[in-house]
């Protein structure tokens, strides 16, 4: 069976292909938003939203440990 027969079985041999969407002249894309959710079992502790030109990388994580620290200090007084 070769990889495109495999591909096609659950599709009943038919080969089904998707075009990618097609984007217009001057149409806006949606922007993405990252939130990082920490909770446990009484609620939420922690959302933090990611801002659009950032990447998580150490010091962001780092980041939210400390914020992460902070609140439950605050919580567990």
């Amino acid at each position: 069976m070769t990889r495109r027969q495999s591909k096609n079985q659950w599709s009943g041999g038919i080969a089904v292909h998707h075009a990618p969407p097609q984007k217009f002249p001057g149409e806006k894309t949606t922007a993405k938003v990252f939130a990082s959710i920490v909770w446990y079992q009484d609620g939420i502790l922690l959302i933090d939203y990611l801002p659009n030109v950032q990447t998580i990388n150490a010091g962001y994580y780092a980041y939210l440990l400390v914020l992460l620290k902070d609140i439950l200090k605050e919580k567990h007084r």
